[in-house]
C-alpha cells in the first residue's frame, strides 16, 4: 500500500560520491537520481506488457482446463453410445435368430 508520509532517505556519511561534495553538489545529484528513478519508472509503465503476466496466465489456465474437460466428457458419450450400439446389436441379433431348427422347421410345424 502507499504510504500517508513520504520518507525520504539520505545516508549521514558517505565515503564516495556525492558525499564529499558541497550542498549544492549534493542536491544536484539528488535531483539527478529522483528524476532518473522517474524516467526509468515511465520507461517501464510504458513498455509493452509482459505477455504471460497473472491474468493472462489464469485466463489461458482456465481455457485449457475447460478443454480438458470438454474432451473428456465427449469421451464418455462416445464410449456410452459405443457401448450402446454394441448392446442394441446384440438384442437384435437374439431377436432376429430363430434357433437351431431356422424359419424352415417353424412352417413344417406349422402345417
Amino acid at each position: 500500500g502507499l504510504d500517508d508520509e513520504v520518507k525520504v532517505w539520505m545516508p549521514l556519511q558517505v565515503t564516495a560520491g556525492p558525499g564529499h561534495c558541497s550542498e549544492r553538489e549534493k542536491n544536484e545529484y539528488m535531483v539527478k537520481t529522483v528524476q532518473r528513478n522517474l524516467n526509468d519508472r515511465e520507461t517501464q509503465r510504458n513498455s509493452e506488457p509482459d505477455p504471460l503476466d497473472g491474468q493472462m496466465l489464469w485466463v489461458l489456465g482456465r481455457h485449457i482446463r475447460r478443454e480438458e474437460r470438454r474432451r473428456r466428457e465427449a469421451a464418455a458419450v462416445a464410449v456410452r453410445d459405443e457401448e450402446e450400439a454394441v448392446g442394441d446389436a446384440d438384442t437384435s441379433e437374439e431377436e432376429g435368430s430363430d434357433g437351431e431348427d431356422g424359419p424352415s422347421a417353424r412352417m413344417s410345424a406349422q402345417l
